[in-house]
């Protein structure tokens, strides 16, 4: 009976395949649930969160503590 060899560099190649073939994209949503927010005025219903979704922030002061180790 007789076998084939396969090469090292055969063997790389198939297993760089592999491994590129079996991983899959990752997608990620950020999403806040409007309806855990505390509201004082009864008539507001829908809140906006999208500008917090693509990275904004409220306008204000904000106090920043930095450490460094």
């Amino acid at each position: 009976m007789q076998f084939s060899r396969v090469e090292p560099r055969s063997q790389l190649a198939l297993s760089f395949l592999f491994i590129c073939c079996s991983i899959k994209p990752a997608l990620a949503h950020d999403h806040f649930n409007p309806l855990s927010l505390e509201n004082d005025e009864p008539g507001v219903e829908n809140v906006d969160l999208s500008v917090f979704e693509k990275g904004g922030q409220a306008e204000g002061t904000y106090n920043v503590d930095i450490y460094i180790n």
